[in-house]
């Protein structure tokens, strides 16, 4: 096997998940990384960060929600890792898949303070973001490299999209490592209870006016296109919350607007929802934002919910049937029951 820098690993892993473009900005404990990446810079892209805290992974999250891929975002130790704090919490609250890698102080030297950015307690970095991330790892020997990265971007897009942060020490960016190729791990899809699909096709054949009201769990499973088959197949008018603008073309005959209850949106879209005797709800959670703290009128209509995530499903509207399940899976073998009916 030839032997590479941990550096080199990491990059040619970063190639191999299909990773073209990561945001940053070069500090100490990574420039074996960044030595990497210029090696490789015909393969992927690097954009410069102005300001360390927080800028590059802003630019990540932009990326991830423009692209319908996982950001990656690089930092360097102590000041630049915490610096993702805020856009990788917005990240966690909002459902953007992004992966962050952040630099740290050699594991032999840990405890002695012998390098700057250390902090006293050399799990503080790491214990930040395990609160609050999908998945916060440290990498402590280099042949762990291309397993937990690639762990890392399943968790990232896997159920509900999220941030994923992996910790690097300098020590393992710059060791000699044997590359053994890397092996890309897909994500599992959260498929329905058919009983439960079948009860929702019943619902809305026999419902007179049938609202379809999606969230960006429609963006986030790259289903559009068949939300679109349903809503054609029900002649359902589609309404969105704000993250999930774009869902449909706006030109769609079928398109409703925005339902944003008192923050703003389309007073037919409200209305619409409002007069409905079934409301089809996917990949949404119904937050405060989204819903104008909860005032988007679902009143006389039965709630059918479907969202990935168990815990969003009943927590702000009552629910009459709810339907774990990844959005696409769901709108798929919807479409299988309503058509034709």
């Amino acid at each position: 096997m030839a032997m590479v820098t941990g550096g080199e690993v990491i990059v040619r892993s970063l190639i191999e998940e299909g990773v073209d473009t990561v945001f940053g900005l070069p500090g100490t404990h990574v420039l074996g990384l960044y030595a990497a990446l210029h090696d490789y810079s015909e393969r992927i892209k690097h954009v410069l960060g102005r300001f360390e805290p927080s800028m590059g992974g802003f630019m990540a999250d932009g990326y991830a929600r423009a692209s319908g891929r996982v950001g990656v975002v690089i930092v360097t130790a102590g000041p630049g890792a915490t610096g993702l704090v805020t856009p990788l919490a917005q990240a966690a609250v909002e459902g953007v898949p992004i992966v962050a890698l952040a630099g740290l102080t050699p594991i032999k030297t840990a405890g002695r303070g012998g390098y700057y950015h250390e902090f006293r307690d050399t799990n503080a970095q790491l214990s930040i973001f395990k609160s609050f991330t999908k998945l916060a790892v440290r990498v402590e020997e280099p042949r762990e490299i291309p397993k937990t990265l690639a762990k890392a971007f399943r968790v990232a897009r896997e159920g509900r999209p999220g941030p994923v942060y992996v910790e690097l020490p300098r020590d393992i960016i710059d060791s000699e490592a044997e590359w053994t190729g890397y092996t890309k791990e897909e994500p599992t899809r959260v498929k329905p209870d058919m009983g439960l699909v079948d009860a929702a096709a019943k619902e809305l054949l026999n419902a007179e006016r049938p609202v379809i009201y999606v969230g960006g769990g429609i963006i986030a499973a790259n289903a559009s296109e068949a939300l679109v088959r349903v809503a054609e197949e029900l002649g359902a008018p589609v309404v969105t919350s704000i993250m999930g603008k774009g869902a449909i073309p706006f030109d769609h005959p079928l398109h409703g607007g925005l339902a944003a209850g008192y923050f703003g949106g389309d007073t037919v879209a409200v209305k619409l929802v409002e007069n409905a005797d079934v409301v089809l709800a996917v990949g949404t959670r119904f937050s405060e934002l989204g819903t104008g703290m909860w005032s988007l009128p679902i009143r006389g209509g039965r709630l059918i919910h479907v969202n990935v995530d168990p815990n969003d499903i009943g927590r702000n509207y009552k629910t009459d049937l709810a339907i774990v399940s990844d959005a696409l899976e769901f709108l798929n073998a919807l479409y299988d029951r309503v058509r034709g009916g």
